[in-house]
C-alpha cells in the first residue's frame, strides 16, 4: 500500500513539472470570428481566414475583435477560441460577475497554459465606464493559466464609446524587450477604430 502510495506522489509531481515546464512551441495560427445566433454561451473554432479592418465601434463584436487582430498575421498568434461572455461565465473573463454589460466576446488560446486574453464588453446605455473599468482591473486574474500570466499592472483596459476592450497577453515566443508589444498593438489597433 505505502509502495502505491510513494508511485502516485512521484506521478502527480511529475505531472506538476511538465504542467508548469516552459514551452518554446511555436505559436498557432489564428482564426477569426464566427458569428452565433444561439442564446447559449458558446466557444466555436473559426474559420482560418485575415479579419477584417473595416469594422466601427459600432460593429458586432466578431467583427470589431477581428479588427483588434487585423493587424497580425496567423502564424503570430496562438489558435484563438472565441467564445459569448454571459453574466454566467463573466467572471473566468474579467474577474467578476458584478459588471452589467449588455454582450460580450473573449478571444482566448485553444491551450490554456498560453498567457493571452482579449476581451470586448459593450456596455448598457448609462453604464458608468470608468467604474467599471476599476471594478474589472481591481478583481480581475492576471494570472489564471497554469504557471503562467501576467503582473497586474500589465493588464491592459480601454473605452471608447460604450466598449470596453481588457487585454492580457505576455508573447513568451518573443525576446525580452518585446514581451509586450502584441498587447500594445491590439490597444492601438482598439484605439483605431471609429
Amino acid at each position: 500500500m505505502k509502495k502505491l502510495l510513494q508511485v502516485l506522489v512521484v506521478a502527480m509531481m511529475m505531472a506538476s513539472l511538465v504542467a508548469c515546464s516552459n514551452n518554446d512551441a511555436k505559436p498557432q495560427p489564428t482564426t477569426t470570428p464566427v458569428p452565433t445566433e444561439t442564446a447559449e454561451p458558446e466557444t466555436t473554432e473559426t474559420p482560418e481566414v485575415q479579419p477584417s479592418v473595416e469594422a466601427t465601434l459600432e460593429s458586432a463584436l466578431p467583427e470589431v475583435m477581428a479588427a483588434v487582430y487585423s493587424t497580425f498575421k496567423p502564424e503570430e498568434l496562438p489558435m484563438l477560441m472565441q467564445t459569448e461572455v454571459t453574466a454566467e461565465n463573466a467572471e473566468s473573463f474579467i474577474g467578476t460577475n458584478e459588471v452589467d454589460f449588455k454582450e460580450g466576446l473573449a478571444s482566448e488560446p485553444a491551450m490554456s497554459s498560453i498567457p493571452h486574453s482579449v476581451v470586448l464588453l459593450r456596455m448598457n446605455e448609462g453604464a458608468d465606464i470608468e467604474a467599471t473599468k476599476e471594478l474589472i482591473r481591481e478583481k480581475i486574474d492576471p494570472r489564471k493559466w497554469v504557471c503562467v500570466g501576467v503582473e497586474r499592472d500589465e493588464v491592459i483596459i480601454e473605452s471608447q464609446g460604450d466598449l470596453i476592450i481588457v487585454i492580457i497577453d505576455d508573447d513568451t515566443s518573443a525576446e525580452e524587450a518585446h514581451r509586450f508589444d502584441r498587447a500594445k498593438t491590439l490597444q492601438t489597433n482598439f484605439l483605431n477604430l471609429q
